[in-house]
Parts: C-alpha cells; sequence; structure tokens
C-alpha cells in the first residue's frame, strides 16, 4: 500500500511533539500512534490499539531490541548507583591533584570517552566527571558539548558499542534485500574512515579546548563559570540534578 506524501505526516508529528514537550519518548509513541491511525483507515482507535499490538509488542519481543533495551536500562541503573553512592565524588577527589587546571579537565574528560567507548560514554562518563569539571569552573553546557560530540561519534564508530551492533544488524538487513553476500561486520568497519561528521566533530572538540576558542553562547557560559563560577544558567534546564 503506497501512501505518498501522508508517509511524511508520522516523523512530523513526533519532531513537532518532541520540540514542544522535550518529552523523546512521548513524541515517538504519538508518531508512531499518528503512522498506525493513517494505515488502519484514519480511526484513531484502532490505530492505538494496533500500536501496542503490532508495533510495540513485536519490537520489544524482538531478541536484538530486547538486548539493547537491557543495555540500556543496566547503564541508567549504574549511573544512579555512581551518583548515590558517592563513587563519582569520591573519583574526583583523587583525581583533581593531578587534573589541576580548566583546560586538563576537559582534556580528560576528550581522552576519557575512548575508554568508554563500550557502553554509554554520554551517561557513565558525564556522572564520573561533572564533579571534576564543577570543582575547576568549566560550565555544564560545555561539559555537555565535549560529551555529546565524542559520545555519539564514538558509538557511531565502535563496534563494542551497544550501536555498533545496532548498525550492523541494519547493514545486514539491506544486504539481505538486495541480496548481497558480503560481512556485515567488514562492511561496518570498512566505512569508519568515511565517517566525516564523527572524525572532524571528536577533532574540532580537541582544538577547541586546546586553544579555548570559544564562540558565542558558550564563550558566554564559559565566561560566566571563571568569573562567577556559576556553571548554569537562569534558562539552562539541565536534564539531571
Amino acid at each position: 500500500m503506497e501512501f505518498g506524501i501522508l508517509a511524511i505526516i508520522p516523523p512530523l508529528v513526533a519532531i513537532i511533539f518532541a520540540l514542544k514537550t522535550k518529552q523523546t519518548l512521548l513524541s515517538l509513541f504519538i508518531g508512531v500512534w499518528v503512522g498506525a491511525t493513517i494505515i488502519y483507515n484514519w480511526n484513531p482507535l484502532v490505530g492505538f490499539i494496533n500500536t501496542i499490538s503490532d508495533f510495540i509488542i513485536p519490537a520489544i519481543a524482538d531478541p536484538w531490541n530486547a538486548g539493547l533495551l537491557l543495555l540500556v536500562t543496566l547503564a541508567g541503573g549504574f549511573v544512579h548507583v555512581l551518583k548515590m553512592s558517592g563513587a563519582a565524588q569520591a573519583f574526583a577527589q583523587v583525581v583533581t591533584r593531578k587534573v589541576n587546571t580548566r583546560k586538563r579537565a576537559q582534556t580528560t574528560t576528550w581522552a576519557s570517552a575512548f575508554a568508554f567507548s563500550y557502553t554509554e560514554p554520554v551517561l557513565i562518563l558525564g556522572t564520573i566527571m561533572r564533579p571534576i569539571t564543577d570543582r575547576l569552573k568549566v560550565s555544564r553546557v560545555k561539559l555537555a558539548y565535549i560529551l555529546d560530540s565524542m559520545g555519539a561519534s564514538l558509538a557511531a564508530m565502535s563496534p563494542i558499542s551497544s550501536y555498533g551492533p545496532f548498525i550492523v544488524g541494519l547493514i545486514a538487513a539491506q544486504l539481505a534485500v538486495i541480496g548481497l553476500s558480503d560481512n556485515p561486520w567488514s562492511l561496518f568497519i570498512a566505512m569508519i574512515p568515511y565517517n566525516f561528521y564523527g572524525i572532524f566533530a571528536m577533532l574540532t572538540v580537541l582544538f577547541v579546548i586546546r586553544t579555548g576558542l570559544d564562540i558565542g553562547p558558550m564563550y558566554h557560559a564559559e565566561k560566566r563559570a571563571t568569573e562567577t563560577g556559576k556553571l548554569l544558567g537562569e534558562n539552562d534546564k539541565p536534564l539531571m540534578d
């Protein structure tokens, strides 16, 4: 069945809801619901029921997806353990004896991302490094920039992260569709040098850290942090306390 231009409605709805509500899961669910409503003759009730029965439950029941969900859940639990046990604070007290400048703290965060490329570097490394960067007056937005640029880039290129096998699965599915017998893992490794966004994003982060080239809002956030000690701006809305 062909839906033509109607096919862009569900992703547009999901994006608009995500921007308005900042609730990713809810927005994705609504996007799927809208898509199912279109598929089932514009009946929202039938669309809602089939969203659960035909899309969400089969997706969760898939062993591959279930494994990814479990990994992400465990990563979130590990972050909470690090926070509640005081392990991150204790680590910060030890590390700040040698990492005693803002530039060193940022460089350490950048380099440590490679050691955490097997898991969720944005979450776990952020929990570990936040007390260190806080002590040395690195703004939270600068820390978030380093973590996101490094974490997303490494996740897309690391074969031992939760995302590497997921990407390989997508490649394998496409190979099967077009009837090729190539090894999806070989293709995944071969395409890493062509991940120009990820490579240049990581190099740019290091360049910004070493040169102190902060531009626009980042410049003002860093200036505020160093001069006043305020790591968060008045309008900043951190995802974690």
